[in-house]
């Protein structure tokens, strides 16, 4: 079934899910799909993206976040669950509202995610860091921040509350 997958030149989401999925073909003859969720499979890489706007690999075996041929058309991506060390390619997504990457293996939240200035939402937990840079409390459209079961120091937390009281922001912290 998967190799006949990039026939399907028409199609705009595709959900398959605990489908025991270790392989994919190159998905670059989809141009038309905008939704893909592949949660609860065994695969760890991705090949063809063009312009997905809704990506969920959560529960896959990913160390590292998939390109995209429009990375401006990322607006929410999943991938909880998996063995991801870095983050530093969402800042290419330069449209993301969603970003969720608990339970990976992450340990530096890179300073330019300041520069997704549409990011409303951010899920950092139980994974490996052990600072939040200052910056993200002043991201424009930030409304959750999840970092909660890390290993952040309790005088940052204290000192990070004691900020966001004082600015009076929007974004709720989940620590």
């Amino acid at each position: 079934m998967t190799d006949k997958l990039v026939t399907l030149q028409r199609l705009q989401s595709l959900t398959l899910d605990k489908c025991s999925l270790t392989h994919l073909p190159n998905l670059s003859g989809l141009s038309n799909l905008i939704r893909l969720s592949l949660p609860n499979n065994q695969l760890s890489k991705l090949e063809g993206l063009i312009k997905v706007n809704s990506l969920s690999l959560y529960k896959n075996l990913f160390t590292k976040i998939p390109t995209l041929a429009v990375p401006e058309a990322l607006t929410r991506l999943d991938m909880n669950f998996n063995p991801v060390t870095n983050m530093y390619m969402v800042t290419y997504f330069t449209n993301l509202t969603d970003l969720r990457l608990s339970e990976t293996k992450i340990s530096v939240i890179p300073p330019e995610i300041t520069e997704l200035e549409d990011l409303f939402f951010l899920d950092l937990a139980h994974t490996q860091i052990t600072h939040i840079p200052r910056t993200i409390l002043k991201m424009p459209k930030l409304q959750y921040l999840v970092v909660q079961r890390n290993s952040i120091p309790q005088e940052e937390v204290d000192s990070i509350k004691m900020e966001l009281s004082k600015q009076q922001s929007k974004i709720t912290l989940l620590i």
